[in-house]
């Protein structure tokens, strides 16, 4: 990427309302109309070059420093809406995975090309589709400069200060890439790999546990903190508070994660599960009908899944509490083969 486009690419990062604020603040007219996308080059014929300069120093650098903040948070595990879940580093091309709370995004990085500035990224996320710098173009930045060495001091200082390094003191990408390599190899059972499906499973910070039913968080505090005794007159957030006191906020998050795994466990063992049809090779497929309250027809073929009428489409990331009853009964029947089955799907 060369540098003539850098004022696009700060552009694309604001908000559609602070891109409206600056039509706003400029007395431009006719700017209602246009989508965000179209927002950014109406910007740029609309405004002299001395005024979109002056955008870029002061708001620009404000929008480009929360970008960096945020991606400071996702990457050391502190931000709630968004998880960094994995790092890989394939023939110098890294990839990384993130989940949202019902999103996924992935990054793609790796070393410039000769005559380029900016190494060379893909993101799947809005911004980096519209043609913005993101949150997720600084972690692969600082991913590239960890792993392969790359030196974030070409990166130009319209986009990157040099204090920005040190707010990444705490996150290190390979020993990411071990714990992801530790999770991702060590699958023993089926159950392990169906657990990992539900992993972010409703949320499990605090804000999430606020967000449960009281009784159930009631039910929740019972069973693992039986000596605190609980007033029926707390709040929801009395009684985080008292858990968090106890337990404190990660191991916290681990128990409740637990505990909703093991909600929907329970939920898919309550399934009458009727396999009519099964081969494990070459390709797995197996055709069945649940039924608990109402009765459902799935049908899957490798990494694809048929669901009552709906039509085909992949089983990731959408895994469902019939699918787990339904690879449940599978694993009752050949654990072994089962457990093939769903480390290829967990790789899909």
């Amino acid at each position: 990427m060369q540098g003539s486009e850098f004022p696009e690419l700060i552009l694309h990062a604001f908000s559609l309302d602070d891109l409206k604020k600056l039509c706003r603040e400029h007395n431009l007219k006719g700017y209602s109309r246009f989508k965000k996308a179209e927002l950014v080059p109406f910007l740029k014929t609309s405004l002299a070059e001395e005024e979109l300069e002056k955008i870029l120093s002061i708001q620009g650098q404000q929008v480009l420093e929360k970008t960096v903040d945020l991606a400071v948070a996702i990457a050391t595990g502190k931000e709630i809406r968004e998880k960094l879940r994995e790092i890989t580093d394939t023939d110098g091309l890294i990839t990384l995975d993130f989940k949202g709370l019902q999103w996924t995004q992935t990054t793609t990085i790796k070393d410039p090309s000769e005559g380029d500035v900016l190494p060379l990224w893909k993101c799947t996320c809005r911004t980096a589709q519209d043609g913005g710098i993101c949150t997720h173009f600084y972690i692969g930045a600082i991913s590239l400069h960890q792993l392969h060495g790359w030196r974030l001091a070409s990166l130009p200082q319209i986009l990157w200060l040099s204090k920005n390094e040190k707010k990444f003191a705490d996150f290190q990408a390979k020993a990411f890439i071990r714990a992801s390599g530790t999770r991702t190899t060590s699958y023993t059972t089926p159950e392990e790999i169906l657990r990992g499906f539900f992993l972010d499973y409703g949320g499990n910070d605090t804000a999430a546990m606020e967000r449960r039913a009281k009784g159930e968080l009631i039910t929740f505090a019972k069973k693992n903190a039986p000596d605190l005794e609980f007033d029926p007159k707390w709040t929801k957030a009395r009684i985080i508070s008292e858990l968090v006191t106890k337990f404190g906020a990660l191991e916290l998050e681990v128990k409740f994660r637990k505990n909703r795994q093991d909600q929907k466990f329970e939920q898919a063992q309550e399934y009458l599960v009727d396999i009519k049809d099964l081969q494990w090779e070459p390709e797995q497929m197996v055709m069945a009908n649940l039924q608990r309250m109402e009765s459902h027809d799935i049908t899957i073929e490798g990494t694809k899944v048929k669901h009552d009428c709906d039509g085909w489409r992949n089983i990731r990331p959408k895994f469902c509490t019939h699918l787990l009853a339904l690879y449940l009964e599978l694993s009752h029947r050949d654990p072994a083969r089962t457990l093939v089955w769903l480390k290829k799907l967990a790789k899909s």
